[in-house]
């Protein structure tokens, strides 16, 4: 609703009325689009079949060419309990917002336009930077 004198001017009723109303409309915009996402589940079992498939991938045996000299190689420490987490699905700008106000340096999230994992960080030059997977 576009009117031309300004909110403060209208009753205080009739501005809690436009709020409600504009509410109301987010509300089912938001559940429209909703409609259109997949499942989060279907979301999580394609990212689980991902990872299966990286997993199973062959790469080529170095210790077993006989030109090759055995060092002692230091592997990373990997923690046992990973931290575990359901992510949010919020859109881009939210988790801008979110990562502002954490003071985390990134942030894993589930891109509420897309339905896929998406990462926020914090660069060094000010902008955040944002990894998203291909489609």
């Amino acid at each position: 609703m576009h009117t031309s004198r300004p909110m403060t001017c209208l009753p205080r009723s009739m501005r809690r009325w436009i709020e409600i109303q504009t509410q109301i409309r987010r509300h089912k915009e938001r559940a429209k689009d909703w409609r259109h996402r997949p499942p989060r589940r279907d979301v999580i079992a394609q990212l689980h079949d991902t990872l299966e498939e990286a997993d199973t991938v062959d790469s080529p045996d170095i210790t077993s060419s006989p030109d090759t000299i055995d060092l002692p190689i230091d592997s990373p420490e990997i923690v046992s309990d990973p931290e575990r987490f359901s992510p949010k699905p919020m859109t881009v700008e939210d988790a801008a917002m979110e990562l502002q106000i954490s003071g985390d340096t990134l942030l894993l999230f589930l891109n509420a336009d897309t339905g896929q994992i998406n990462l926020l960080y914090k660069t060094e030059r000010g902008p955040y930077g944002w990894v998203e997977p291909n489609p």
